[in-house]
């Protein structure tokens, strides 16, 4: 199976991505609407849930094989299910993919902030890809 993955947090950041599939992937800018993007208490990464009038902006890695999901779904833990959901691209084009979403059972973890990339990239990427070990 091939897919495309909608990442909204650190795997956003190339570093982060090409240390876990190292492949050379193409990636496009795209928006997930129907969720909102969080901060989950104690941890530097965020996390999405349904929201009727959430946005979230993110990046579209293309091409995803089924050995590379099972990296993702690893590093992602048993807190998030991989869900199909649609997204838009930046020409108005929708497109079918996989994505992240927090699930319910850990709803109590989140923290109602925004998560800010900027922020992630500024303060916490050195320490998170030493943590990772990326």
């Amino acid at each position: 199976m091939r897919s495309s993955v909608f990442t909204y947090g650190s795997l956003m950041n190339l570093r982060v991505f090409r240390g876990l599939i190292p492949s050379q992937k193409r990636s496009s800018a795209a928006t997930l609407r129907g969720f909102k993007r969080t901060k989950i208490h104690g941890v530097d990464y965020p996390a999405i849930r349904p929201s009727e009038d959430g946005l979230v902006n993110g990046v579209l890695w293309h091409d995803i094989n089924s050995d590379e999901f099972d990296v993702l779904d690893r590093f992602e833990s048993i807190e998030y299910s991989r869900q199909p959901v649609e997204v838009e691209l930046d020409q108005g084009r929708t497109v079918q993919c996989r994505t992240y979403v927090y699930r319910p059972e850990y709803y109590h973890c989140l923290i109602d902030e925004p998560w800010s990339f900027e922020e992630f990239e500024r303060l916490h990427l050195e320490s998170f890809l030493k943590r990772h070990q990326l």
